[in-house]
């Protein structure tokens, strides 16, 4: 039998973050650690970025090597395996004998199906209560333990809204399925159909994030509170009627009414942008909220906000100091120094003391240049 590698071992794939130094391994579009990836890497591209200097993500590892000895203990132990099977038969008897449950707003039918959730998650109180925030979306009718990804072996084309998965301490993914996928066949989320699931969730006060293929919501009240980081009733609020904490760097209320309409604001770290909002406010209040429960210093904060680029949107670079931005400036100076460079052509020719030069700068006013010492007519010269 073929040895396992040590992700296969965990059930997880390498990851990056933003634009950070870190790998990171993550078993649904979560890292390890706790926050939204924003690419999958095969082993091949994580060897070549550990060359490079990259590190692996600690807190990642700490919790693969919790998930590779469960999965061990789980496949060695038939007690194991049996209660598991047992759990399942259990599950599926309860299923055939409900005739219909309604929980918080969920509906859940005795054939196994459930809106806007797997059957499984549907009694969940995070997915109970994000079924609530999303009122008058379509919530897809599911199944448990269909494939939604595009490599799935076939697809059911009449599946179509919102998907909820529960991921914890008050925190849901929420996907868009179109004909029975997440994706659109190219592999790219539906951007627009996330936007408005994000849109909606900040809408009913939840904190959200963009993930890789999802959206991901925070209950309103999961995060933790602290007296000095709370917003002052009589706070400045910015055009989106948010108002800035008294912890918050910057001035994002100008920030919020001198951007583009299409331009967003984003949460900095040293792995580069891990949030992203249209509301620079917003952006500046997560960043100084996740300072205070660093307990980061104010003069040098683990998180900074920042306007994100509008030429360079899938960088997620900040405005200022985009790469892409500056990469193009060096090749516009070099483009400007060759220019200079050809103009300055017609001038070398003349140096000082030539005859070219001498006769460039002669003032010429006889009508004939050269005179020649012959009766024929020009034209002899060329016979």
């Amino acid at each position: 039998m073929e040895q396992q590698t040590f992700p296969e071992q965990a059930g997880v794939r390498y990851a990056v973050i933003g634009k950070g130094k870190r790998v990171h391994y993550s078993p649904n579009d979560d890292g390890l650690c706790g926050r939204a990836i924003t690419s999958y890497l095969d082993a091949a591209e994580a060897v070549a970025l550990f060359d490079k200097g990259y590190e692996l993500c600690a807190s990642c590892h700490r919790a693969a090597e919790r998930r590779a000895e469960a999965r061990r203990l789980a496949a060695a132990s038939p007690l194991a395996a049996a209660a598991t099977k047992l759990a399942e038969i259990v599950e599926r008897v309860d299923a055939e004998r409900a005739e219909q449950r309604i929980v918080e707003g969920v509906v859940v039918e005795h054939v196994g199906t459930a809106e806007g959730s797997e059957p499984r998650h549907a009694t969940h109180p995070d997915v109970a209560a994000a079924r609530l925030a999303l009122t008058g979306l379509t919530p897809a009718r599911l199944t448990d333990g269909i494939d939604m990804s595009r490599y799935a072996d076939e697809f059911d084309t009449s599946v179509r809204g919102y998907m909820l998965e529960p991921r914890g301490e008050g925190r849901v993914a929420a996907y868009w399925i179109e004909a029975g996928c997440y994706t659109a066949p190219d592999g790219e989320p539906h951007r627009a159909e996330l936007k408005i699931l994000r849109d909606r969730f900040k809408r009913a006060g939840w904190r959200v994030e963009r993930g890789l293929l999802c959206s991901f919501a925070h209950l309103p009240a999961s995060a933790p509170q602290k007296p000095a980081a709370a917003v002052e009733p009589t706070a400045p609020e910015c055009l989106h009627h948010t108002a800035v904490r008294p912890d918050v760097s910057g001035d994002p209320i100008t920030a919020c009414a001198r951007k583009q309409p299409n331009q967003e604001a984003g949460v900095f770290s040293d792995e580069g942008c891990v949030e992203g909002d249209d509301c620079a406010v917003e952006a500046a209040n997560r960043a100084a909220e996740l300072n205070a429960e660093e307990d980061s210093p104010a003069d040098d904060p683990l998180y900074v906000w920042d306007l994100l680029c509008v030429e360079h949107r899938g960088s997620e670079q900040p405005a200022d100091t985009c790469e892409e931005c500056d990469a193009e400036e060096i090749d516009v100076d070099a483009a400007d120094d060759l220019a200079a460079r050809l103009a300055a052509i017609p001038d070398a020719e003349h140096t000082e003391g030539t005859w070219r030069d001498g006769w460039i700068k002669a003032d010429h006013t006889d009508e004939t240049l050269f005179v020649l010492d012959s009766d024929d007519e020009q034209g002899a010269l060329f016979t």
